[in-house]
Formats: structure tokens, sequence, C-alpha cells
């Protein structure tokens, strides 16, 4: 019986009717004491956005269970989404003595001393073990991240880079070989050493589009958005009508808080293929910045699922450059070389 309502109700949650699914295994808990029933609804619940009452039922179910690690883990999540971060780390760190070798358990509880004012000892933990390629992991540590910007610019205000690269940039004599190398750098991911490589020819007007869009993008994610949509406007119009233009662009000016210019040029891009733009993430933000936590969640669900490759390669590398960046301005205690200003019109 148990089986039955368990899957019938994994059904209905897939296609959205949480009400419909957590009433099945609601009447089939009253015929059967089978804990999973009860960490399932507590788990749709999570899924619903409704931590208040997942965080009830699973305060209840670790009481009667208290050496369920997946119960305390849960409930962990549950505090988390309520933004009781204390509360959460403090209930990872129970759920790491029954299970000490969880990597996911082991997460959170970093995660969660990251929100709650431990960063240091939070961030070492996350840079030391690596970060869970959990979906909802990935989901709530992007959601509290943006939150943190979308209140007080943390972690990806504007930053001027590529001043402070052309003042460090040695000449070079040789173009080619320096194309060449930065393409490898780029492939890295080392985009800080990739617009090194390339300033001398950044000086140049024959410059080859793809080198330009490539520039905007490793500016764009090391934060100098200024100097990423400069270089964009560098590119002849029809360059700038294609998608992963417009897209560049777009994800510029929402950091400039520009949404409104940003959100035609949105709408205009066709997603096609395994890749996105960032589309859905920054749909995500924009829906966090309505406080719209549940359509945020969805969007980023996507950027993480359906376009997974995409955002690890661009949209969840800042994240991570962005968490380094905020420890070392920590560990040196100097503000960050943010420009707060919005961009001029």
């Amino acid at each position: 019986m148990s089986r039955k309502a368990l899957r019938s109700a994994s059904r209905f949650a897939k296609d959205g009717d949480y009400a419909r699914a957590c009433e099945i295994l609601s009447q089939a808990e009253q015929r059967s004491r089978d804990p999973r029933l009860t960490l399932q609804r507590a788990n749709i619940l999570l899924g619903a956005n409704l931590p208040h009452e997942a965080r009830e039922l699973l305060e209840g179910f670790v009481n009667e269970y208290p050496a369920s690690a997946v119960g305390h883990l849960f409930l962990g999540i549950a505090l988390f989404d309520c933004g009781e971060f204390t509360l959460a780390e403090r209930e990872f760190g129970a759920t790491q003595e029954i299970d000490p070798s969880n990597e996911l358990v082991r997460g959170y509880r970093a995660l969660a001393q990251v929100a709650s004012g431990g960063f240091e000892e939070g961030y070492a933990s996350l840079s030391r073990m690596g970060f869970p390629s959990n979906t909802g992991f990935r989901i709530r540590l992007t959601q509290w991240m943006e939150e943190q910007w979308i209140e007080s610019g943390r972690f990806f205000s504007p930053r001027s880079v590529l001043e402070h690269l052309r003042s460090s940039a040695s000449e070079t004599s040789c173009r080619w070989r320096t194309r060449t190398k930065a393409r490898k750098l780029f492939a890295r991911r080392q985009y800080e050493e990739f617009l090194r490589s390339m300033v001398p020819l950044l000086e140049t007007k024959r410059i080859q589009p793809s080198d330009l869009y490539a520039c905007a993008i490793a500016l764009e994610l090391l934060c100098d958005y200024r100097a990423a949509l400069e270089l964009l406007d560098r590119l002849d119009s029809q360059d700038q009508e294609l998608d992963p233009v417009r897209a560049a662009r777009a994800r510029c000016l929402i950091r400039f808080g520009q949404y409104e210019s940003a959100i035609p040029l949105i709408e205009k891009i066709l997603v096609i293929g395994p890749e996105d733009f960032g589309i859905n993430y920054y749909l995500g933000l924009l829906s966090l910045a309505q406080e719209d936590v549940s359509r945020a969640r969805e969007f980023f669900r996507r950027s993480y699922e359906d376009y997974l490759v995409d955002t690890l390669d661009f949209q969840f590398w800042q994240i991570q450059h962005a968490l380094a960046v905020d420890s070392e301005l920590r560990k040196t205690s100097s503000p960050a070389p943010a420009v707060t200003d919005g961009l001029s019109n």
C-alpha cells in the first residue's frame, strides 16, 4: 500500500500538483506507519516552497525517529529555507553525527555556516571538500547569494577589472601566439589570465568579433559589466543581433539594475539546444528581485538541470569566484573595488 501511495504522489508532484501529492501521502500515513510516507511528504513540501509546513512535519518526525539521518537532513533544509541559518547549521551538525561520511550533509552545514555569519569556516570547508553536485544545494546556494546581491550588492557588484589589467599587462609583439595562448586560457576558465593575455589585442581595431565577445564574457564573469558592455558595443550591428550577444548584454544590464532594458532583449532570444545563455538563471534572478521565490527556484532548477553544462561553465563559475573574492577581501579587511552607481543611459 505504501509503495502505491509513494509512486502516485511522485507522479502528482512531478506534474506540479503538490497539494494532491501531499493529500495522497497524508491519507496513506493514517493507514501505515511507514516513515517513507512522511519523509516524502516533507520533501514535496520543500519542493513546493512551503518550508514552515515542512519544518513542523519534520520536527515531529525526528522526535519519533531520532536516528533518521534523512529526517534530520530534511529538517535542516527546512530551517535553512525558513531563514533560520543558525538552527539549520546545528541540525546539519546533528545529521553529521549520525552520518559522518555524507558529503551533501557536510556541504549543507558549510552553507549554513556561511549564511549564519561563520563565513570563513564555512567557505574553508566548501573549498576543501568541493561543492556538492546536488541540484537542491546549488539552488539554495544560488538563491542565498543572489538575495545578498539584491539586498546589499554583495558578491556581484560592479568592479573595474579591465583598467587594472591594462596597467599590469606587458606588451607583446607576437599577437598570433598571444591569441592562441589566450584561447586555451579561456577554455580552462582562467578568465583573468585570458584577459591579461588579450589586452594587447583589445587595443587594436582589427580584433576579431569572436575575441571581442569572449573578452566581454570574461569581463562579465569577473563583474566588470561596464567594460563588457563597451566591448559588445564594438561589435557590428549584425553581430549585436545574435542571441548570445543579446543575452550577454541583458545579463550585464540586470547587474546594473536596468531590468526594463534587459527584459526586451531576453524576450527576443530563442533557446534551442543545450545552451540557454544564462537566460533561465537570470529569469530566476529577476523573479527573486520581485520576491517570487517559488518561480525563482523553478528557473534556477531549469538552469541546473536542463542547461547544467552551460550554467556550470559560466554562472556557477561566477558564484564560486565571487565567494573566493569575498573571502580574500575579508582576510585583507579592504573594501571591495566596486562601482555602485548605475550604468548611465
